[in-house]
């Protein structure tokens, strides 16, 4: 069984036991991931953008079945409520 050694400060910072090398490559690396996890990130956003567009244009091309306001629709009496 291998000896703990490092103390209380090797279980709250796993790094303590790299060399200033090994942290800046893990920082980097972490760097790195980062920054691919953001480039999933927008293209996902941007390919919602593009489907709510296209959604946005086949709605508009769907022919008006009624062209009254929502107010004509509804209708109101003398006293202004709906009737």
């Amino acid at each position: 069984m291998a000896a703990i050694t490092g103390g209380t400060s090797t279980l709250l910072d796993p790094t303590a036991r790299l060399d200033e090398s090994g942290r800046r490559e893990l920082l980097l690396n972490m760097h790195e991931e980062a920054e691919r996890l953001d480039r999933i990130r927008n293209q996902q956003q941007s390919d919602v953008v593009a489907r709510l567009g296209r959604l946005s244009g086949w709605y508009r091309a769907l022919p008006v079945q009624d062209s009254r306001t929502p107010d004509e629709i509804i209708g109101y009496d003398e006293h202004g409520l709906p009737a």
